[in-house]
């Protein structure tokens, strides 16, 4: 599985080096809410868990990614949701995980003509059971399944994160 993406190397007589990655597309499973429309058997089957539960994979694909990614390399990481949970939620861990060493760059001006939205740094957390404010709410109730499933990383990071973070360089590409 991507996640668990072996090193290359070169072999002996060209120096035995690690392989690194000029650019890496991380092109994740997600819950595909984001296809609704041309997809509408996904409403059925949806539900809040869905991302929770996909958010874990997501980030772990992402970061194999980065550790296979070269210094000064480009990574693009995509998904087919609106979820938060599985785009910029997946983001901010990469970057906490990481120590900043990852960085979202604007790309904006590359694609002036191309329709979207900036990334966003404020979102909500549900789950079967309706709103969880915080990791530590989740934490202190009595449903072990919920304790299980909700992860620090689901929740918007703080105002001091979000300004390291530059979320809203992340593009929303909106369904048209």
């Amino acid at each position: 599985e991507a996640q668990d993406f072996p090193k290359m190397q070169e072999p002996e007589r060209n120096g035995g080096k690690h392989i690194m990655f000029d650019r890496i597309l991380a092109d994740v499973p997600c819950t595909g809410d984001g296809t609704l429309r041309k997809a509408p058997d996904i409403w059925v089957r949806w539900n809040h868990n869905q991302a929770l539960g996909i958010h874990p994979l997501q980030a772990r694909i992402t970061l194999r990614g980065c550790e296979l990614l070269k210094v000064g390399g480009r990574l693009v990481y995509s998904t087919c949701s609106l979820n938060p949970i599985e785009d910029e939620a997946v983001l901010a861990e990469i970057l906490r995980s990481t120590n900043y060493a990852m960085q979202l760059v604007d790309v904006s001006d590359l694609f002036p003509e191309l329709k979207r939205c900036p990334g966003i740094t404020k979102w909500t957390v549900n789950d079967r059971a309706g709103r969880i404010a915080s990791y530590e709410e989740a934490q202190k109730g009595n449903d072990p399944k919920r304790r299980s499933i909700i992860k620090r990383s689901h929740f918007p990071p703080t105002e001091e994160e979000a300004a390291k973070m530059h979320l809203e360089r992340s593009m929303r590409y909106l369904p048209h």
